[in-house]
């Protein structure tokens, strides 16, 4: 393997552990804020949905966005990272609009 082939995929797994890492939090994040909701009764109907379907709507972008990426021969590492990236953005929306 090339030092460039090795520093390319160094690069990438840092990258995809660093994704891995901003979507854990911000997981946390909208755990917290609708755990407090749901305990001071100030949860809405609406939010509640969200809950539920939010979850089905970004797995099922992950899987396309992992599906297709290995229909076009990337890494693993980018398979995975193309994967992540729907449920990382949905996360960090999600955290957004909570902490507002």
């Amino acid at each position: 393997m090339s030092l460039s082939k090795l520093l390319r995929a160094q690069s990438e797994g840092f990258s995809l552990a660093l994704g891995y890492q901003r979507m854990m939090i911000t997981a946390g994040q909208v755990m917290w804020h609708r755990g407090l909701q749901m305990l001071t009764g100030t949860m809405r109907a609406d939010e509640f949905q969200k809950m539920w379907w939010e979850k089905q709507l970004a797995g099922t972008k992950a899987i396309e966005k992992s599906a297709t990426a290995a229909v076009r021969g990337e890494s693993v590492t980018q398979i995975m990272q193309a994967g992540m990236k729907p449920i990382l953005r949905k996360t960090t929306a999600n955290a957004r609009r909570l902490s507002d």
